[in-house]
């Protein structure tokens, strides 16, 4: 049938003969993994030589181990076996040049970081082959991410393999999970225990054994990666101001949102700017009021709303959910950079080898960001502060009172606590808030830090 077709000017174009020849032999020769851990192809007797032009180039064993066991994710292994970044539109169909400039633009530091940690544990080869970044909106002029450009990211983060006794002796102190955000950065406020943190690894010295030594030495070298740590283990000035907002709440489910919202501000994209041309935004009060509500909701959008285990019920917000898309899309890339500081303490043996596998999964998915966020609490919040602003009395204690009622049996029926989660958001807010008064301008430049702060005000009247 494909040869019968060939000629066809639609078929030329799409390349379709030489793609199905392709998918033919992908399935005849499909890879798996035996239970006894052998990688094979199925009819290897027969497979061509030049298979990889098709399936890409064979992983080292190890790496496809720790993938069938679930301590790492697909996706930067498959960016180095394809040659290849994909990025595909997202849910609200991608329209905003914002969003564009992220994926195609702004992401790159992060992937370069995964790909660096990745390649540079791997054979040299993988280190000079450029990934070609392909987005729907311009697939024909892709980019190129060259990690040979990088530099090994294993001479500046090899220096943490702090033992469990540190560990569980400063958590007690801080009275802090030892596998919390919060632990790793307020640890390092002491600069004593900072400096003994810095424990390069020696010949004979017994590796990681343990999940809390392997967590916490995962994370603070993620820490260190994006820059909230300097190379003498001291909080970095990022650090400083990350330390200020989790000092503002012990909630330990509020630290992953707040660590991705100040990677958004270092995006420039934590604002009440209108970069969407999407309806959803708050339409009541004065323009001031619909600005403080927008900023605020995309606040909230980092948490989340807890809700029955039922399809979603409540306002929709196609705003909303192009600035989450954003959010996702950068809570993914924060994903693959801690994996891959994890995978890099296993592949260059600084953790016993006979750790279980189980064990080591549980590890990862203790790490942060594991599970994507959505736009639900961001909606409830705009739904609360846009129906305050039509009140003729916002500020009073019977319209806030009335309007969360409201909410709770009529726009989220089935939230299974709609005023709990409207003080969840409104904490996250106070932690970035504090945050963002104590940034530098490098950070934060003073016209945004005025914006924040009439915000902070209008929002402290309402809550």
């Amino acid at each position: 049938l494909c040869l019968q077709y060939q000629d066809d000017p639609a078929m030329i174009a799409l390349n379709y003969l030489d793609r199905y020849r392709k998918a033919s032999l992908y399935i005849k020769h499909y890879v798996c993994i035996r239970p006894n851990g052998k990688i094979e192809s199925g009819d290897g007797a027969s497979a061509p030589s030049d298979l990889n032009n098709i399936m890409g180039h064979r992983l080292p064993e190890e790496a496809f181990g720790y993938l069938s066991h679930g301590i790492i994710s697909p996706e930067v292994l498959s960016w180095i076996a394809s040659n290849e970044i994909i990025e595909r539109p997202p849910l609200d169909g991608g329209e905003a040049d914002a969003y564009r400039r992220l994926v195609s633009d702004g992401l790159t530091p992060l992937r370069t970081s995964a790909l660096s940690l990745l390649t540079y544990s791997f054979h040299r080869f993988y280190q000079h082959r450029p990934i070609y970044l392909r987005c729907w909106f311009n697939p024909n002029a892709p980019k190129t991410l060259n990690v040979a450009d990088t530099t090994d990211p294993r001479t500046t983060i090899s220096e943490w393999n702090v033992r469990l006794e540190q560990i569980t002796e400063k958590a007690t102190k801080l009275e802090r999970d030892v596998s919390s955000l919060a632990f790793a950065v307020s640890s390092l406020q002491d600069a004593e225990f900072a400096k003994t943190t810095v424990t390069p690894k020696s010949n004979g010295q017994k590796p990681l054994n343990s999940p809390e030594e392997v967590q916490s030495n995962a994370l603070w070298r993620f820490l260190q990666l994006r820059g909230y740590i300097q190379q003498d283990h001291q909080l970095s000035t990022l650090g400083q101001c990350l330390q200020t907002a989790f000092s503002r709440h012990n909630q330990q489910d509020l630290e992953e949102p707040t660590l991705v919202a100040f990677e958004m501000l270092r995006l420039n994209l934590l604002n009440s700017n209108n970069m969407f041309p999407y309806n959803g935004s708050p339409q009541r009060g004065s323009e001031t009021d619909k600005r403080n509500t927008l900023l605020v909701s995309r606040v909230a959008c980092f948490a989340g709303l807890r809700h029955k285990s039922i399809g979603f019920t409540g306002p929709l917000s196609r705003h909303l959910l192009a600035y989450t898309s954003m959010v996702s899309a950068v809570r993914g890339s924060l994903r693959n950079v801690v994996e891959m500081s994890l995978f890099g303490l296993l592949a260059n043996h600084h953790v016993d080898r006979n750790m279980a596998p189980s064990v080591l999964a549980q590890i990862s998915y203790s790490l942060p960001f594991l599970n994507d966020v959505d736009c639900a609490l961001g909606i409830a919040v705009k739904s609360y502060l846009d129906e305050l602003s039509a009140q003729s009395e916002p500020t009073s204690e019977a319209s806030r009172q009335a309007v969360k009622t409201k909410g709770a049996n009529e726009w989220f029926p089935h939230a299974t606590n709609f005023q709990g989660d409207l003080q969840r958001a409104f904490a996250l807010w106070d932690s970035i808030y504090a945050a963002v008064a104590s940034a530098p301008e490098t950070l934060v430049s003073a016209k945004d830090k005025k914006v924040w702060e009439e915000a902070d005000a209008w929002l402290s009247e309402r809550k």
